[in-house]
């Protein structure tokens, strides 16, 4: 990403869509334990794989990596003071599904911890496309600007960044608030989930849409 290389970083997720799919047609088995337990091996094969990628990459552009024994200076010590808000707001989203879902098993009727997983699939979506692409592209751009004393500079991309999320996002919000049901229906809707199954999913959806603006300037900002 300092290079402006982005869609390295951005294309290396690709590798465990292909390895989950990868494993799915190739070790499927009759017995649903054993399916999951090839879709767990296939996630730590793709975690290989997109470490592998992204160090081919680096090679390539001319950054070389090498494991040494980390030194706790002073810049270290400050990092690790000033990492732990910014590690709280970039897992803001995973905290809320981890509590969304424990209360859904506990408290909720059978069925309620797949519609919270359907409707967080898609509000994982506008979150991806624009927050983490946002931010990916931001953090080495107001680095840089940080680094030469462009203070103004800085602020003014940081703005244009969070104006530019809003002027996405908020179309976003509105479209899977208002047409959740249709959506759902047309990725879901098919065997045993059925248009009660439909419903609940969409109330889920917007719900966890209505927070999507803030959870995207949350990426943008960290």
């Amino acid at each position: 990403n300092s290079l402006h290389k982005f869609w390295v970083n951005a294309a290396a997720p690709i590798l465990l869509n292909a390895t989950l799919i990868a494993a799915l047609l190739f070790f499927h088995d009759d017995v649903p334990l054993l399916t999951a337990r090839n879709q767990a091996i296939a996630v730590t094969v793709s975690g290989a794989l997109q470490l592998l990628w992204l160090w081919y990459a680096c090679r390539r552009a001319g950054v070389t990596l090498r494991l040494k024994l980390p030194r706790v200076g002073p810049d270290v010590k400050r990092l690790m003071a000033l990492i732990g808000p910014a590690a709280a707001g970039a897992g803001a989203v995973q905290i809320n599904l981890v509590v969304s879902t424990a209360l859904a098993a506990s408290l909720l009727p059978s069925g309620s911890v797949s519609y919270i997983y359907a409707a967080d699939r898609l509000n994982q979506l506008p979150l991806g496309l624009i927050g983490i692409g946002l931010g990916t592209v931001l953090l080495p751009t107001i680095s840089r600007l940080l680094g030469r004393g462009e203070e103004a500079a800085a602020m003014a991309t940081q703005n244009r960044g969070m104006e530019l999320a809003l002027l996405l996002t908020l179309p976003a919000t509105v479209a899977l608030v208002i047409c959740g049901t249709p959506i759902a229906a047309a990725l879901f809707q098919h065997g045993k989930f059925d248009a009660t199954d439909t419903a609940f999913t969409a109330q889920a959806l917007a719900a966890f849409s209505i927070g999507l603006p803030s959870y995207i300037l949350v990426k943008v900002l960290t």
